[in-house]
């Protein structure tokens, strides 16, 4: 069978983080149009917009044409166009303002949201903003409006190891990417003084590494600390799942029956 190509539009100024979506992509079996500008990407939507499935935008462009710009020309050529955003600057917008002038900016299009936000809840006053500009609609809306149920049935399936296994689990996992070279990695990225709000520094081991690299902390006491907070986040979880899910089948993922009990589950036609 001949394969069908899947054209998706990445519009991103930064070359190493397009270079990166690049190879993302196309490891996952995409074809990608590249661009580098607002002005680049509507220019490509309307050359190409007939092939293109998809598209992938930074907000800020480093130019005029804003990712918000790019995503409205598309859904003008074509309202089905999926549009991802990328974004880490609404974030930096909350530290340039202040929470209380964010909120105060938030309020003007979503008074509802805002009135139930905590008012130092960054992450929630920072996607209701994202989503009032991507939509042009107040999240609150979006969270009252009537949405008609699925045509499926879905079914929750809860893997839950032993936890001494899971803890040693832990324990070597980490091991192996100390052993694999994230110490040069996180380095990387530490050198190039990242903004603090971004989530990806709250990955388990990043803070730990940061403060290895700052003099504060040895690399021996890094690998025990990392693995304490993330015995401690698995175990947040797994408490989590007790009082907040009622799974319909719960599975040692250890166990050599799991795959085939699983899958004799959701064969069953009264599932």
């Amino acid at each position: 069978m001949e394969k069908t190509s899947v054209l998706v539009l990445i519009a991103e100024d930064e070359a190493e983080i397009r270079n990166i979506l690049q190879d993302t992509f196309e490891e996952g079996g995409f074809d990608v149009f590249l661009v580098a500008t607002g002005e680049e990407a509507i220019s490509a939507l309307d050359g190409q917009g007939e092939n293109l499935r998809a598209v992938v935008t930074d907000i800020r462009l480093g130019g005029d044409v804003t990712g918000w710009d790019v995503a409205r020309h598309a859904r003008q050529l074509r309202p089905d166009m999926p549009v991802v955003y990328m974004t880490g600057t609404e974030g930096a917008d909350w530290a340039a303002l202040g929470p209380d002038a964010f909120r105060a900016r938030l309020a003007e299009h979503d008074p509802v949201l805002v009135d139930r936000l905590k008012p130092g809840d960054r992450q929630r006053h920072v996607r209701a903003w994202e989503v009032w500009r991507a939509t042009g609609r107040p999240l609150s809306a979006w969270q009252e409006g009537e949405a008609s149920a699925a045509p499926w049935r879905f079914v929750t399936i809860l893997l839950a190891p032993d936890r001494a296994w899971l803890r040693d689990r832990i324990e070597r996992r980490f091991d192996v990417m100390l052993g694999e070279g994230v110490v040069a990695e996180v380095r990387a990225v530490f050198d190039r003084q990242p903004d603090p709000i971004w989530p990806g520094l709250k990955a388990h081991g990043a803070p730990e590494l940061f403060r290895h690299f700052r003099g504060e902390m040895s690399l021996e006491d890094v690998r025990r600390v990392a693995i304490d907070h993330t015995r401690q986040y698995a175990k947040r979880q797994m408490t989590w799942f007790r009082h907040q899910m009622t799974p319909d089948l719960v599975l040692d993922p250890r166990a050599d029956q799991a795959l085939g009990t699983i899958e004799k589950y959701l064969d069953n036609p009264d599932t």
